[in-house]
């Protein structure tokens, strides 16, 4: 008794184990994964459903009413809903099966025994790589296009001009709104 106090460290408890099955051990061990997917997936759902219940305008972020279902019966009753929807529907199918079919005829081509297969494979694959490319510069390049405007206004210290001009720290000069498009300098 004296071994089993030394090892469990408490008194009067003698070999209490709690035992699971193969199937909730595994589901213990997924825990973690299962819940950062559940928080990530579900709490963006969550709160875009609370923000449609809300009357919200984004050029006044403060002044917002719950509205409940209205904004919902707002849009199906809406003459631009079943129009919108057609349009939703056809271009979902359309687009769907247009890149599952020309997807499987790439796959398909692309394994046939032929001299210039492996060219063949870096030329289908080539347009995969450069558009993570080319996003991830368009995203850069409209991130510092939009904030070139809230840099000026909200932190003055990382513009080249005084605080409240209408010249922005890129050289960008308007109204003090977010830049549109490229920069036009007349």
């Amino acid at each position: 008794m004296a071994a089993a106090e030394t090892v469990s460290g408490t008194r009067g408890v003698q070999g209490a184990r709690f035992e699971l099955s193969e199937r909730g051990f595994a589901y213990l061990l997924n825990l973690p994964a299962i819940m950062t997917v559940l928080l990530l997936v579900g709490y963006p759902i969550v709160d875009a459903f609370w923000l449609s219940l809300h009357r919200f305008n984004l050029r006044r972020p403060d002044a917002y009413a719950f509205v409940g279902l209205q904004n919902y019966l707002d849009v199906l009753t809406s003459d631009q809903f079943l129009p919108s929807l057609s349009v939703t529907l056809v271009f979902t199918f359309w687009s769907t099966f247009g890149v599952l079919f020309l997807a499987l005829g790439m796959a398909l081509v692309a394994n046939e025994a032929i001299p210039q297969r492996a060219i063949l494979r870096a030329l289908i694959l080539l347009p995969w790589a450069m558009s993570a490319v080319r996003q991830m510069s368009g995203i850069r390049c409209r991130f510092r296009r939009w904030c070139c405007s809230l840099d000026c206004r909200q932190f003055p210290a990382s513009c080249t001009t005084p605080p409240r001009s209408t010249a922005h720290h890129c050289g960008h000069v308007s109204d003090m709104s977010p830049c549109r498009g490229f920069h036009n300098r007349s």
